[in-house]
């Protein structure tokens, strides 16, 4: 597994932890991307 996929894989276990802690329904927190100059920020929301 490529670093890229693993740092991936470590963002949807950390994305279905939330969901499950704060009670949100399955699929409820989403990252968002948003542009900072020449690179992206990564941002997760939990509706």
């Amino acid at each position: 597994m490529s670093k890229y996929q693993n740092d991936r894989q470590f963002e949807d276990d950390v994305r279905r932890t939330a969901d499950a802690v704060f009670e949100i329904p399955a699929g409820g927190c989403k990252s968002r991307l948003f542009k900072k100059g020449k690179s992206q920020i990564e941002i997760d929301e939990c509706c």
